[in-house]
């Protein structure tokens, strides 16, 4: 054996024994348990544990090493939006347990009242897809935020979501809306959309309605000129809205949304709320090692493009070769 076919074995050898030790360590790696232990107080006036957010966090905070019942334990809080003095006694109850964070999921007000009632206090508060924070006065800056709050901004999704169905279908003119007027999820958006539709050359024909029922017989009896439907955050329809899409589909109607709703529908344009939930996880764990709120910058919610070609041949519909190319997910 030559002195070259020599070290190329002994070379050989020495990477096999550090693939292997590599490969030992990785299971280790993975089950790590941080050896800080954390409190997360947490209050939201939603359902936030069915959330793709939640899925993140939860699943963000496994992946950086905290487990529930191991160095981390939540306390829960469900106040209704509208009532300030339950939000107050909700903040007041989770700040009972001592808390090394309090986390809010949705809802403008609780937001602001979370951040009011932390001033002052030593407790780090993130907050999650809350919509332009500087504007609303929860942080002075993204880069920025100072205080004791920071977390992770929200895009206004919708307007441009129903700009695409328009680049999908150029000749639209009328798109049909159902919304709840109880749900203020959907009524906050009306007055942006019809601006919208404006700058864009389509009519709304907004219905009021009040079950998924109502809005699936809708569906299956609007007028013929009705270009393509759709669809807002809404608590009353949302749950259900695969019934919504079959509806359309039975009517060769194109469906737009500005969430992800079912695996029907043409288009979906939102933001991408799961990796909310581990930008969450990441802000939590740099505050767990000692960085300050006020220095770590706000981060900003990523968007996702979803487009049907199943949904697209079902209903004879040509996607531009140009969406094509900026979707995130194209389902075949």
């Amino acid at each position: 054996m030559d002195k070259l076919e020599t070290i190329r074995i002994k070379n050989l050898v020495i990477m096999t024994v550090f693939a292997c030790l590599i490969l030992m360590t990785l299971p280790t790696c993975k089950n790590k348990v941080s050896e800080k232990k954390i409190t997360i107080g947490i209050i939201s006036s939603n359902e936030y544990e069915k959330t793709p957010i939640w899925n993140g966090l939860t699943g963000g905070l496994s992946e950086l090493g905290y487990y529930e019942g191991k160095n981390l334990t939540y306390f829960k809080k469900k106040v209704p939006e509208q009532d300030k003095q339950k939000i107050d006694d909700g903040i007041n109850e989770l700040l009972g347990h001592k808390l090394t964070f309090l986390m809010t999921f949705g809802g403008d007000i609780v937001d602001a009242q979370v951040q009011e009632f932390s001033k002052g206090k030593n407790i780090s508060v993130l907050f999650s897809s809350a919509p332009s924070p500087v504007e609303t006065g929860l942080v002075k800056s993204i880069g920025y935020p100072s205080g004791n709050i920071t977390g992770v901004q929200s895009l206004d999704v919708i307007p441009k979501a129903l700009e695409f169905i328009k680049k999908i279908i150029p000749a639209a003119k009328k798109i049909y809306i159902p919304y709840n007027p109880e749900d203020l999820a959907s009524t906050a958006y009306l007055a942006e959309l019809n601006l919208t539709a404006s700058q864009i050359g389509v009519e709304l024909i907004l219905h009021k309605i009040h079950s998924v029922e109502e809005a699936a017989t809708s569906i299956e009896n609007l007028a013929d000129d009705v270009d393509a439907i759709f669809m807002i955050p809404s608590p009353t329809l949302n749950p259900r809205n695969d019934e919504l899409s079959k509806a359309a589909l039975k009517r060769r109607i194109p469906m737009g949304s500005a969430l992800y709703l079912d695996n029907d529908i043409l288009i979906t344009y939102t933001g991408d709320f799961y990796e909310v939930g581990k930008k969450m996880a990441k802000i939590t764990k740099e505050i767990s090692e000692g960085i300050k709120p006020a220095d770590i910058p706000v981060e900003t919610m990523d968007t996702i493009l979803i487009i049907n070609l199943k949904t697209a041949e079902k209903i004879g519909v040509q996607i531009p070769n140009g969406i094509l190319a900026q979707a995130s997910v194209i389902i075949r």
